[in-house]
């Protein structure tokens, strides 16, 4: 019978103390965190400013009121969008909550891999036709940029996704508008959490 008022008590301290972990996860009350931008990896054979499309990933950030920072660490080039202890190490030291990495991926070079969810701006539907060129993963036209956002400490994504991008032929805003997409999703993101 003694026992019984004990188990309580140690019940509710151990639900109490797993609440006030759960709280100490959270950003404070009307802040969403700091983000951690990792530098764009470019996994296609084309040539691009992965700094400038840093920059303008984290400046679209910051323009949707999610504050944000450029890391010198990379996003990785090749497998799944891990964080690595360097960027890790590093948005630990900026005191970020959350790490984003970018890669940009040509599907005509990796035509055997699975694609992540997929978000598409207008852009006309893809054909059904197989013989309609564009409705095939070798569309020159084409890139894919694949992103994952991380709560800092964490290896199960809060966001894994992909934006389609057509290849520009002004290499100063190339990607610029894709770039906004991956911005405007993290921010999403972010806010419903």
């Amino acid at each position: 019978m003694a026992l019984r008022p004990l188990l309580s008590l140690a019940l509710f301290l151990a639900l109490f103390s797993l609440a006030v972990r759960a709280q100490d996860e959270l950003p404070p009350t009307g802040k969403k965190g700091k983000v951690c931008v990792a530098v764009v990896a470019n996994a296609t054979t084309n040539s691009m400013f992965v700094e400038h499309m840093t920059d303008r990933l984290t400046q679209s950030l910051n323009q949707n009121e999610t504050e944000a920072v450029k890391m010198e660490s990379p996003s990785p080039t090749i497998g799944k969008l891990e964080p690595s202890s360097q960027n890790g190490q590093e948005s630990k030291e900026k005191d970020c909550l959350y790490i984003l990495l970018t890669r940009v991926v040509d599907p005509g070079q990796h035509p055997l891999e699975i694609p992540g969810p997929k978000i598409s701006f207008g852009q006309h539907p893809t054909s059904v036709d197989a013989a309609d060129p564009s409705s095939t993963p070798m569309n020159q036209d084409s890139l894919r940029i694949d992103f994952a956002l991380f709560r800092s400490g964490r290896f199960k994504p809060v966001t894994d996704a992909a934006v389609l991008g057509h290849r520009s032929n002004s290499a100063a805003d190339a990607y610029e508008t894709e770039m906004g997409h991956e911005a405007n999703r993290v921010t999403h993101d972010i806010n419903k959490k």
